[in-house]
């Protein structure tokens, strides 16, 4: 028997459906608490210049 060179073995199957759907639901909650916390501290920053202004008059 000679040493050739042995082929690489062929590449695992793309992973199931399963874990791409579960990957893009954390990717949308993920999404979403990002979006989540930009309108609340946007909300905050609003009602306080809206104080500020009120108080300031």
């Amino acid at each position: 028997m000679t040493h050739q060179d042995i082929p690489p073995p062929p590449p695992p199957p793309p992973p199931p459906m399963r874990s791409a759907g579960m990957s893009a639901f954390v990717i949308v909650l993920i999404v979403l608490g990002i979006v989540l916390a930009v309108v609340v501290l946007g909300a905050l920053v609003v009602f306080g210049l809206v104080l500020f202004m009120c108080s300031k008059h």
